[in-house]
């Protein structure tokens, strides 16, 4: 049923298939005839809830299509985790040689729950509160096809699961938005780019809760006693819920702006559309990335040149960045020398861009052979 087809297990709730599977199409010129979705429910989401890829096929998961995954080219699965692992399992399940097929794309909230689990229990195990289950286990014993920049993930696996790891070496390709719009707005920016480049404007985090209150204090409270309060304006992502968190934050604010004098410009940014999202971090002069996690809005930040990004020193992120990708970015050890990084060093912006350029044709090349 799926001869000469890729094949793609994802949940309902996925939103970056449509993104993959898009740049697969646009970037990497696979077919989208060839390209073929079967969608399993989580949280009654299930096929209903995919935003459909022109020309891709789009099934609901069953038991029956399942046990036809043995005649797909590839099968790839989004991610490994507690609610695809059982699928996972079935399929790796159904032939000795379905293992030469299945492509993981990994990202790094799964590697980071499982260095956690390894630091805490020498190993990686089931455990409910890190949402890791005994099909994950049996899956990561036989996956030999990880999807991921090798160099950021390949040490890491090697060690946490005592093997040496196959890997198809591809960074993200895709962007916060589909191809075109994300090429259209990028003109947009482009256009405007002699007027909108005159504030310094810092995203803290790129994603809500990304940085904890009391980090976010202690960033303020660097940026006054360095008096570089009134040379930037601060764009935090917020959580609407966290009204608490967000008070307290509020008259912290209130306190350096009545006793200590300081002009802080601070705005909160809660869950908003993609595009919005997309021309909020083009604005931005510095993005304040946290520790793992938002490549996918950076990567596009760095290829388009339009900032610098900081990151701490010993995390994921500045490993991925600083160590496997070599890229110029302000990395700092507190945020005291972060903001004496910010007024006085430079970043190579253009070197970054073109660098960033070259890993994306270079991982296009790849999946375009993966998914030939």
């Amino acid at each position: 049923m799926f001869e000469n087809k890729h094949l793609f297990i994802i949940s309902g709730a996925d939103f970056f298939f449509y993104l993959y599977a898009e740049a697969l199409i646009k970037k990497a010129g696979v077919l989208p005839e060839n390209i073929v979705a079967l969608v399993f429910e989580v949280d009654g989401k299930g096929k209903e809830s995919q935003i459909p890829v022109s020309k891709v096929t789009y099934l609901d998961a069953s038991e029956e299509l399942l046990s036809q995954a043995i005649t797909a080219q590839t099968v790839t699965f989004m991610s490994l985790n507690r609610f695809n692992s059982p699928y996972m399992k079935k399929v790796l399940q159904l032939d000795a040689g379905m293992k030469d097929k299945m492509c993981v794309f990994l990202t790094d909230d799964e590697v980071d729950r499982w260095e956690i689990c390894y630091k805490n229990k020498g190993d990686i195990q089931p455990d409910l509160k890190l949402h890791i289950a005994e099909d994950d286990l049996f899956c990561l014993t036989q996956i030999d096809r990880f999807i991921g920049h090798e160099k950021t993930f390949k040490p890491k696996l090697d060690r946490l699961l005592n093997r040496d790891v196959g890997f198809i070496d591809a960074s993200v390709i895709f962007e916060t938005l589909p191809c075109d719009s994300a090429h259209y707005l990028a003109q947009a920016e482009m256009s405007c780019q002699g007027w909108a480049r005159n504030e310094k404007r810092i995203l803290v985090g790129t994603k809500q809760k990304a940085f904890s209150c009391s980090e976010i204090r202690k960033f303020l409270q660097a940026l006054g006693k360095n008096k570089k309060a009134k040379d930037f304006k601060l764009l935090i992502m917020w959580h609407k819920k966290s009204r608490w968190q967000r008070a307290l934050t509020d008259l912290y604010l209130i306190w350096l702006r009545n006793v200590k004098r300081q002009a802080f410009d601070v705005s909160y940014v809660t869950a908003i559309n993609p595009i919005a999202y997309t021309s909020l971090v083009m604005s931005c002069s510095h993005i304040l990335l946290q520790r793992r996690g938002g490549a996918s809005t950076v990567r596009p930040y760095i290829k388009n040149g339009y900032g610098a990004v900081c990151i701490e020193k010993g995390t994921p992120n500045h490993y991925g960045f600083k160590s496997a990708l070599d890229l110029d970015i302000l990395e700092y050890s507190s945020f005291d020398e972060l903001v004496e990084k910010l007024v006085g060093q430079q970043v190579d912006i253009t070197s970054n861009a073109e660098a960033t350029k070259i890993e994306e044709l270079r991982s296009i090349k790849v999946l375009s052979q993966t998914y030939s």
